[in-house]
């Protein structure tokens, strides 16, 4: 099993790195995009195969780790398909790597897996992590919107500034994700 849990560490940490080197270096194609994404298309259908596993027939295995390695799951994937359609990959930049931690730690410290936790208390425990992993999204925008807010009252431009998306469009995503 540990190459299982290497594949969706190594994507999750190559896309970030990836997109970090975009944005500073270069600017973002549509190859860049490309490779981005089939490597988190890699790391978060591994990932989710990973979390599939800890389900029973009459229960599911849930500790700590398990827990904080859902919710980097939930927001990185939550991340990548909203990507689509809005301009928020600089997101990846600070969702992908921390995922990549979530997997290994959830390897590594795996917790006590001797009691089940029931279907209905798993489902309402999943929808409460899923709202919590909307809060880490909204979270991660708030902090990219300040330091772009930051940098343009202080009119200190530099390239990581300028490749962000347009600071209206930061907030009005920001504020759809809150809604």
């Amino acid at each position: 099993m540990p190459l299982l849990h290497t594949l969706p560490f190594i994507t999750y940490l190559l896309s970030g790195l990836l997109l970090t080197r975009y944005f500073v270096l270069d600017s973002v194609t549509n190859q860049h995009r490309t490779i981005v994404n089939l490597m988190l298309l890699i790391a978060c259908s591994s990932h989710g195969f990973i979390l599939f596993e800890l389900w029973q027939h009459d229960g599911v295995f849930f500790g700590l780790t398990v827990s904080i390695s859902f919710v980097a799951w939930v927001v990185a994937t939550l991340l990548f398909l909203t990507s689509f359609s809005k301009p928020i990959h600089s997101l990846g930049i600070l969702v992908y790597p921390l995922s990549a931690i979530a997997v290994i730690v959830a390897f590594l410290f795996p917790g006590t897996q001797g009691k089940l936790i029931s279907m209905s208390i798993a489902a309402h425990a999943f929808l409460s992590i899923g709202a919590y992993a909307l809060l880490t999204i909204a979270v991660a925008q708030s902090v990219l919107v300040s330091i772009q807010e930051r940098f343009l009252h202080e009119h200190n431009f530099n390239t990581f500034v300028d490749k962000l998306p347009a600071l209206q469009t930061m907030e009005a995503f920001l504020y759809q994700t809150l809604k």
